[in-house]
C-alpha cells in the first residue's frame, strides 16, 4: 500500500523544504509541475517552476533524506538557520 505524505500547510509556498521535496519529487519521478504544485500547495506550477529554475541557478542540491524527507541540508541554497 502506498504511503501518503502530508506536507503541513502552515509552511509558507516558497518554504525551502517544500522546495527541496519539490525537486526531488521532479528529478526522481514522472509527476507533472503542476501535481506536485497542488500536492504541495505551493501555487501555480508556474510560480513552482520559478522556485526549482531558481533552485538549480543558485547550484542546490537535491540533499533531502531518504528516511526523512523534512530533512535539509546546509548546502541548499534556500536553507534558512531560524536558531540564528
Amino acid at each position: 500500500m502506498a504511503r501518503k505524505l502530508r506536507v503541513e500547510h502552515t509552511r509558507t509556498k516558497g518554504d525551502p523544504v517544500k522546495v527541496a521535496l519539490a525537486a526531488r519529487w521532479r528529478a526522481e519521478t514522472t509527476m507533472t509541475v503542476g501535481w506536485i504544485a497542488e500536492r504541495l500547495a505551493m501555487g501555480t506550477r508556474g510560480y513552482l517552476n520559478h522556485l526549482l529554475y531558481r533552485r538549480r541557478k543558485l547550484g542546490g542540491e537535491l540533499t533531502i533524506s531518504r528516511t526523512d524527507p523534512f530533512s535539509i541540508s546546509r548546502t541548499d541554497p534556500f536553507y534558512r538557520d531560524v536558531a540564528r
